[in-house]
């Protein structure tokens, strides 16, 4: 597959992946069983990330960060890079503004992604999350 390709259905992917799309929202682009690893310590509150194994697991895990930050769960592609050889892309982000981290998604010959890995400081964004001020819950 040809290097436009494969990061077109990579980028696709990660737009709905972390929007909060869901596992409905990944699922044209990922085959089924597609596996997810990640590197963190799960600090964060909330489901532990390392127990998702499947890209669709992980996509419902983002969709339930997206939906608890609202409009702060925002993401900025710092870079990215596709190799061709490998069938695989990669990004670099930002989300929310301050949590930096990193994607592998490699492509199979389907065009779907099979495999993610996210590499990601989550102690690091554990301790940011945790020092800003509760949401306004009364609408004031």
């Amino acid at each position: 597959m040809a290097s436009a390709g494969i990061t077109a259905v990579a980028a696709a992917f990660f737009e709905a992946c972390e929007t909060g799309k869901g596992k409905e929202g990944v699922a044209e682009f990922i085959t089924d069983g597609a596996t997810f690893t990640c590197q963190a310590v799960d600090a964060m509150p909330g489901p532990p990330i390392t127990e998702c194994k499947t890209v669709a697991a992980y996509a419902d895990w983002m969709k339930g960060v997206c939906d608890a930050m609202g409009e702060k769960a925002t993401y900025a592609i710092d870079t990215q890079a596709t190799d061709e050889e490998r069938s695989t892309v990669i990004f670099v982000a930002t989300f929310a503004g301050f949590s930096h981290y990193v994607y592998t998604v490699h492509i199979n010959s389907d065009a779907k992604v099979d495999a993610v890995t996210k590499i990601w400081n989550d102690s690091y964004s554990f301790k940011i999350v945790s020092s800003m001020p509760a949401p306004d819950t009364e609408g004031s």
